[in-house]
């Protein structure tokens, strides 16, 4: 049975977890601080004694349901002093105190590597955060993300395909689903890994819960990969939380000629590591037991190999490829599709371009 105390209190400072996390160490219980906090303390921490008296009144019926809600099959609550509470994610600078979790919490004893991106990739990117969360879980990385569109998305659907648990960090509470088109995804993900938000349930979306969120994505990981992210972006405040947290830092490439390339090619300027395919992260994780992707390189044709050695990471039509050629377009377009299924190449605004390595 939950606290409801330590929920009232929650609710209360939400937004302060410094603060909450503080006056629970000083005091040794929310009852404590509810009850004994005094004028003086709170007048330094800008808070008022009058919210503190009436709190119980004022979220008597919200703790209630949080309580309902907690007592359903996989829901759990994990407390900052919890064995259960991620011991990488401790180590932040303003870890939350309480977080709300729906799924497997096994999904958290296993280490964690972030991806995060556009909200608006190229399919190309799509299928690189695809591939690239599919070969770091078959080797033995959960991949947490923040269940956003576009990269987000690809890089819990890659763990997922790969029958691998994933973790869903929420800017809204966790009983709440956003956006609400991920609903099948999400309850794919309680399957296997875990939903995972620190607002209090039935917080809806808000623009600055989204940094807040970024940081417990990156908190929870040894590193975070950024696949596409245009200048600015909610992605490079994740990089940037990761680098404050001593956590490392990878972008894929992309071509210089899309918005979506350049928060990637800015981190790697910045010194973040540059990655093509999924041993260019493992070889950072040395001290760990990785194992390695090892991707066999498929036999193709004459005409399949002269095409793709044509193609690069900008998008091309048929029309181009079979005049460079000199073949019909008849025959680009099934070489084309031949190469689509090998995960070679990939279509883009209309035209082809060569898939990311990811061997």
């Amino acid at each position: 049975m939950p606290d409801p105390d330590l929920l009232i209190l929650f609710r209360l400072l939400a937004n302060r977890p410094r603060i909450l996390e503080l006056l629970l160490q000083r005091y040794g219980s929310a009852g404590a601080v509810i009850d004994n906090v005094t004028e003086v303390e709170l007048q330094t921490l800008s808070l008022e004694r009058i919210d503190f008296d009436r709190c119980r009144t004022v979220y008597a019926a919200k703790v209630d349901r949080d309580i309902k809600w907690l007592q359903q099959p996989h829901h759990h609550l994990i407390t900052l002093t919890d064995g259960n509470y991620p011991a990488l994610l401790r180590e932040i600078h303003d870890p939350p105190v309480l977080l709300f979790a729906r799924g497997n919490l096994q999904a958290l004893t296993s280490p964690g590597i972030a991806m995060v991106g556009s909200r608006n990739p190229t399919r190309s990117g799509m299928n690189t955060a695809r591939m690239l969360a599919a070969d770091l879980a078959n080797s033995g990385f959960v991949v947490i993300s923040g269940m956003a569109l576009g990269i987000d998305a690809a890089g819990h659907r890659g763990a997922l395909n790969a029958d691998a648990a994933t973790i869903a960090v929420f800017g809204t509470g966790c009983d709440l689903i956003y956006p609400s088109r991920h609903r099948r995804l999400a309850d794919e993900i309680v399957e296997r890994g875990l939903l995972l938000s620190e607002f209090p349930l039935g917080t809806r979306s808000q623009a600055w819960h989204f940094p807040r969120r970024n940081r417990v994505v990156s908190g929870l990981s040894l590193g975070t990969i950024v696949v596409e992210a245009a200048l600015p972006s909610g992605s490079l405040i994740s990089a940037n939380y990761a680098m404050e947290q001593g956590r490392e830092v990878f972008a894929v490439p992309g071509s210089i000629n899309i918005r979506q390339s350049r928060g990637c090619h800015q981190l790697i300027r910045d010194g973040a590591t540059l990655v093509e395919n999924a041993n260019d992260i493992l070889s950072q994780f040395s001290f760990m037991t990785c194992k390695t992707i090892n991707r066999p390189e498929p036999t193709l044709t004459e005409l399949q190999s002269s095409l793709l050695e044509h193609l690069d990471a900008q998008s091309r039509s048929t029309d181009e490829i079979s005049m460079a050629l000199d073949l019909p377009v008849e025959k680009v377009v099934s070489t084309l599709i031949e190469l689509e299924i090998l995960k070679l190449v990939c279509q883009e605004k209309g035209g082809y371009l060569r898939s990311v390595s990811t061997g």
